[in-house]
C-alpha cells in the first residue's frame, strides 16, 4: 500500500488574509534548519481565493476520510505511549539531533 504524507501549513488571520504552504518539508526543527533540502511553496491570498478554498478542502477530506476516501487512519491506530520514546523525541528535537 501506498503511504503518502503530505505536508502543508493554513494559516488564516484576521483581514481576510491567509498562508498556505505546501511541499516536502518536514516541520521539524533539524529539517527546517539544515539537514535536508526541501522544498515548498508559500501562497499569500485572500481566504476566500479558490487556492485556500481548495487547501481547506484537502485537509478536511484527509482528516475526515470524507468523499468515500481512506485518506488516514484514527490516532489511536499508532498511538504510542511510551514515555522512553516521548522523551527521546523531546530530546532530540530540541537538540538537533533528530533524523526526522
Amino acid at each position: 500500500a501506498e503511504q503518502g504524507h503530505a505536508k502543508s501549513m493554513l494559516l488564516l488571520t484576521a483581514g481576510n488574509r491567509a498562508a498556505l504552504i505546501a511541499g516536502s518539508a518536514n516541520y521539524t526543527r533539524r529539517n527546517l534548519d539544515d539537514y535536508n533540502l526541501e522544498s515548498s511553496v508559500r501562497v499569500l491570498a485572500r481566504a476566500d481565493a479558490p487556492v485556500i478554498a481548495r487547501g481547506t478542502s484537502y485537509f478536511e477530506q484527509s482528516w475526515g476520510n470524507t468523499g468515500g476516501r481512506r485518506i488516514s487512519l484514527p490516532y489511536a491506530a499508532f498511538e504510542d505511549t511510551s514515555r522512553l520514546r516521548y522523551w527521546r523525541y523531546r530530546f532530540t528535537e530540541a537538540t538537533g539531533l533528530s533524523s526526522f
